[in-house]
């Protein structure tokens, strides 16, 4: 698995940079392809949780993949 560092640098790449929202499960698809394996809610939580705390995003909720999904 790549390491903590990899996948934040991932997350922040995906943030797009007109404001424009992305889903968690596009987010989960493209950190999954990064890391070669699943990656849990509380993983995507935690990276979320950093990204946030460095300053690099700005509200980003780490919801559950069900959440969110309009119907």
């Amino acid at each position: 698995m790549p390491s903590c560092d990899d996948l934040t640098d991932a997350l922040i790449a995906l943030i797009p940079e007109d404001g424009s929202r992305i889903s968690n499960d596009e987010i989960i698809a493209a950190l999954e392809q990064e890391a070669g394996e699943p990656i849990s809610d509380g993983e995507l939580k935690e990276l979320k949780a950093f990204v946030v705390a460095m300053g690099a995003a700005e509200g980003v909720k780490a919801r559950r993949r069900s959440e969110g999904r309009r119907r």
